[in-house]
């Protein structure tokens, strides 16, 4: 379709047309749906709203709660993780099964 005109402008035209036609019927991936394909067991609600909190203040050039935050945040997560895999640990029927939740969180 597209070889069969001879002018530059209408060719380029065209095709806008058919990518415009062909994006405007695909569904659109939000950032978040992405995002969250493989996210860790020991990431719960309360890291996750520290993180967004974190970033928020980041991208607003607070640096002073910034620095806090992140701190904050760090402590948060090392302690969701100890949590996690003591968890794990106390439960874990064999060590198989703690080197797979290992693993998967690991994505190894």
């Amino acid at each position: 379709m597209i070889e069969t005109e001879h002018d530059p402008n209408s060719s380029l035209s065209l095709l806008y047309n058919i990518l415009h036609t062909a994006l405007s019927n695909m569904p659109l991936l939000n950032k978040n749906e992405l995002k969250s394909t493989h996210q860790p067991t020991w990431l719960n609600n309360e890291v996750k709203q520290a993180l967004r909190e974190r970033d928020r203040l980041r991208k607003n050039n607070d640096w002073e709660n910034y620095k806090i935050m992140r701190n904050k945040t760090l402590a948060l997560i090392r302690k969701s993780k100890k949590e996690y895999y003591n968890e794990a640990v106390k439960n874990g029927t064999s060590t198989k099964h703690i080197w797979k939740k290992l693993k998967n969180d690991c994505k190894l």
